[in-house]
């Protein structure tokens, strides 16, 4: 309202320093009608002449009532402010911290106290807080039949037989939008299928809209960024304490770890049985807790030498043994201090659907000693961290692994490939059981899986990959710092959340 007022006043002023010459110069004219008085009510519609903004609309529909009612029991509220923003007359600020352009105010407020909070020139918008409450156990549904490693293999048979089958070995569905097809339209058409036509995209394409510079935020049950469709288009901070960091949020992994502490190692150690009958022809499954991976163990190294700790991939179906796993001297050469973290990758899709075990990775300090910004995951499950294994930091914090191809032809391969024999029909992309490795220069059979390199191969051998990831690590949108907390947190949790 000010700066109106101060414009309307200021266009008045110069009107009459232009007006005044005029009357100086010619004292026998009329002097011109005075302008018409405006007259501005208190209130008026959005955008019409004199339209004031009402401070209330700063305020949550939460807030609004409260100041209503009125009262003198404080509330907590969230404030975004102004820099420098001063609200020790309205509120008892019990934290301030930087947010986008301006500041986030943390502020116990009186209701009574609510109206004047909103008509403070430097506040921008304010809401109630309410804290997330604690999570309640999950109990599994009795009904729901759980998919097994027999039942993952028989749906990727019924895959590849609806492949091999093609377009016109598949049944016609009706679609929102898509006219069924029908025996006089001939074939079917992938093109029936197309869901940018159904949302309209392909006519917001035509107009030239293509969606650059646009973030698109899902909110579901994840994004999974090693897609090669996908990787690299991760949005990221622009600036503060997360700048380069990707923008991503797991509330549910965030309440696990504030509320009760739980992690990836959780997963990894609480397991169910469940059986009928005879306990021992049950069927394990794994809970699926947190995406956020505890990185306790330290693996103290000697700068030249390879270095190497001991893991139990399988608590359940192989309890007991320990697998060793090696880290490559010169991935140990990358670490300043000389001490390598590890831990287990929280993903239960890799033991219970992919591999048959868990992945451990390694969390290096490659700029600042004791400041640890690059993971490094085992996804080839060569059981050996080295120069074929994908690398995830701040600047590319996708991990996918390009385990290889599917040999079509006859092909040669070098000493050292690894490969499934071709007796597993129903692969590819994943298989179960060991690997083989050609132990000097052959010619591998059609319908061979050729696999990634693992330490073994010769500086001449080639894995026959094909340049498009086949197993995905995930995207490691934050490495904590031991200063701040989760991206979020400090948001979602008011006081003090842990860094």
């Amino acid at each position: 309202m000010k700066s109106k007022l101060w414009q309307a006043l200021a266009l008045l002023v110069a009107l009459v320093l232009l007006a005044s010459p005029a009357a100086i110069a010619e004292p026998r004219q009329q002097p011109p009608p005075p302008l018409p008085q405006v007259h501005e009510s208190p209130r008026a519609d959005p955008g019409g002449r004199g339209a004031q903004v009402d401070p209330m609309a700063k305020l949550d529909g939460e807030l609004r009532a409260l100041a209503a009612k009125g009262g003198d029991e404080p509330v907590l509220v969230y404030i975004l402010a102004a820099p420098g923003v001063d609200l020790s007359r309205v509120a008892e600020v019990t934290e301030t911290r930087p947010y986008l352009d301006g500041e986030l105010v943390v502020a116990n407020v009186k209701p009574a106290m609510l109206n004047k909070l909103a008509s403070h020139p430097d506040v921008v918008a304010a809401e109630a807080f309410h804290a997330i409450e604690a999570p309640i156990a999950l109990t599994p549904r009795e009904d729901l039949e759980r998919p097994n490693r027999e039942t993952i293999r028989e749906a990727r048979e019924n895959a590849a037989d609806l492949k091999a089958a093609g377009p016109e070995g598949a049944t016609p569905r009706e679609l929102p939008g898509v006219a069924s097809p029908t025996a006089s339209q001939g074939e079917v058409s992938t093109q029936d299928w197309n869901s940018s036509d159904l949302i309209g995209a392909s006519d917001a394409w035509a107009k030239g809209y293509t969606g650059e510079g646009v973030n698109i935020a899902v909110l579901d049950s994840g994004v999974d960024f090693g897609h090669p469709d996908l990787e690299g288009k991760q949005a990221v901070y622009e600036d503060g304490p997360y700048a380069g960091w990707p923008i991503a949020l797991d509330p549910r992994s965030m309440r696990e770890y504030y509320y009760n502490g739980r992690n990836a190692w959780n997963n990894y150690y609480e397991w169910e049985w469940e059986w009928e009958g005879d306990p021992a022809d049950g069927e394990a499954y794994y809970n699926d807790w947190s995406w956020y991976a505890g990185v306790y163990y330290v693996l103290r190294c000697t700068d030249g030498t390879a270095a190497s700790f001991e893991f139990e991939p399988d608590p359940i179906f192989d309890p007991g043994f320990l697998a060793t796993y090696t880290v490559d001297p010169a991935i140990v050469a990358l670490s300043k201090s000389g001490e390598i973290r590890w831990s287990v990758h929280p993903d239960v899709q890799f033991v219970d659907y992919f591999w048959g075990d868990w992945v451990p990775f390694i969390l290096l300090d490659t700029a600042t000693a004791g400041a640890y910004d690059t993971v490094i995951v085992d996804l080839n499950f060569d059981l050996w961290f080295d120069e074929y294994d994908d690398v995830a930091n701040k600047a590319d914090p996708v991990l996918s692994q390009d385990l290889g191809s599917y040999v079509y032809t006859d092909t040669v391969v070098m000493t050292g490939t690894q490969y499934v024999p071709g007796w597993f029909g129903w692969l590819p992309p994943t298989w179960y059981g060991p690997p083989e490795v050609v132990t000097s220069t052959t010619t591998l059979t059609a319908g061979s899986w050729i696999m990634a390199l693992d330490h073994n191969a010769g500086p001449d051998a080639t894995d026959g990959a094909d340049g498009t990831a086949d197993v995905s690590g995930g995207m490691v949108y934050y490495i904590a710092d031991g200063e701040h907390p989760i991206p979020g947190m400090d948001y979602l949790y008011a006081g003090d959340p842990p860094a």
